[in-house]
């Protein structure tokens, strides 16, 4: 009946079916058009290039280890901003 194997696994999602990470980027850029003003001049889609820009600067950081993909990710919205 009961077991006691532990499961690991591991979840890809490299075409936003499993999370939508593209509604979630634009939340986020919007959220943070609303908190610094001086945002609200650029167009989302501008601030989703440079994002998505920042977010592959770190790839390679985050494959080596260097850093953790959620890091990654708040250096890009940081800098961003």
């Amino acid at each position: 009946m009961g077991s006691n194997r532990r499961l690991k696994v591991v979840l890809s999602d490299l075409d936003d079916t499993l999370f939508d990470n593209k509604f979630s980027r634009l939340q986020g850029l919007m959220a943070l058009q609303e908190k610094f003003p001086q945002l609200k001049a650029a167009a989302i889609e501008e601030l989703e290039e440079e994002h998505e820009e920042l977010v592959n600067a770190d790839y390679h950081g985050v494959l080596d280890h260097k850093i953790t993909a959620i890091n990654g990710n708040n250096r890009a919205y940081r800098k961003t901003v």
